[in-house]
Order: C-alpha cells, then structure tokens, then sequence
C-alpha cells in the first residue's frame, strides 16, 4: 500500500512540476518584476539587460517609471515584487522562442509576452521552481482564466557553468598544484 501511494503521490508531483500553464502573478515565487515599454518599444540584447539590471536594482514593490534609458530616448514602467532579488547580469541569450525551453542554465531570464499594453518579466530561475517560463501571463496584463500575453522570446543572463566544465577546470586546477607540488619538492 505505501508504495503504492508514493508511486502515485511521485506521479502527480512531476505531472504539477512538467505543466508551465500555471496562472502567473507579480507576486509569485521567482517572477522579479515586470517592464513595459512605451509604444511597443523593440529590444535587443543590450536593451533588455539594462531594463533587467535596472529591475534588480529596485526596492520591493515599487512602480517606477524612468523617462529613456541610455540606448533609447522613451519611457519604460517597472513594477517589482514583494520580494528584492539583487543581482548583477552578465552574458545575454536570445532564444527566439520562449516555449518549451529548458532554461535551467540562467540565473536570469527576462520572458516578452506580446499583446497589447504587454511587456516583460523577470524571472529568477532558481526561485522559479521550473525549468520554463510559463506561456502565458494572464494575470498580469490580462483577465484570470483567459490565454492572453503568450511568451514570444526569452533572454537568458548570468549562464550557469555545466558540471563538465567544472569538473574540467578542477582537473586543470589539480594538476597544475600537483604539478608545482613536484617542482618544489625536486628544487
């Protein structure tokens, strides 16, 4: 019987951990803060890094508006949660689509959701809970229950080395102190 029960209690927890159709909201665990441009401002990589580092350098919510930025001359509104992140970004991926990727290996990912009066969210991925963004961001710029603001590219920051590339410069670091171990010794 108890294995049964862990069996199927395992079962439902991956079920509810796979799904990213949850109802997003400004205060849900992981989501930094949002950012939206005046008059469906474009973006690029440069951009969307100052507005993400400019979001985590905000108070807990707060709602900002900053008149331009130092690469566009327009406004953007912040609004942030009720939880402070502090980071500094490094890095900047562009994925062209933000659906379905595994997006793990950030510690930062800035989601656009498009539709009208849409913009974006920050996510801190570690908070999260997930490996992806959710679809769609109903409850922030939208009305609860409906599919609205669908996720149409993501920006990943502050890459997260693969344990292979850390295991290869811990090797490298080993054999580069038994190799002066050596030379010392012999000297």
């Amino acid at each position: 019987m108890k294995k049964v029960t862990v069996g199927v209690l395992s079962t439902v927890f991956v079920c509810l951990m796979a799904t990213n159709g949850f109802a997003l909201t400004i205060n849900d665990l992981g989501v930094v803060g949002t950012i939206e441009p005046t008059n469906g401002q474009g973006s690029s990589v440069p951009i969307e890094i100052q507005w993400a580092q400019s979001l985590l350098g905000l108070g807990a919510n707060v709602n900002p508006t900053f008149n331009g930025d130092s690469i566009n001359v327009l406004t953007e509104e912040y609004t942030t949660s009720l939880t402070v992140y502090n980071a500094t970004l490094t890095g900047g991926t562009k994925f062209d689509t933000g659906i379905g990727l595994d997006l793990s290996g950030f510690d930062y990912v800035l989601g656009k959701y498009d539709g009208q009066n849409a913009g974006y969210v920050l996510f801190n991925m570690a908070a999260l809970g997930s490996n992806s963004l959710p679809e769609f961001s109903n409850t922030i710029w939208g009305n609860a229950g409906t599919e609205q603001f669908q996720l149409s590219h993501a920006t990943g920051f502050n890459p997260i080395p693969e344990p292979a590339t850390v295991l290869l410069f811990g090797s490298g670091l080993a054999g580069l102190g038994l190799w002066r171990w050596k030379t010392a010794k012999k000297a």
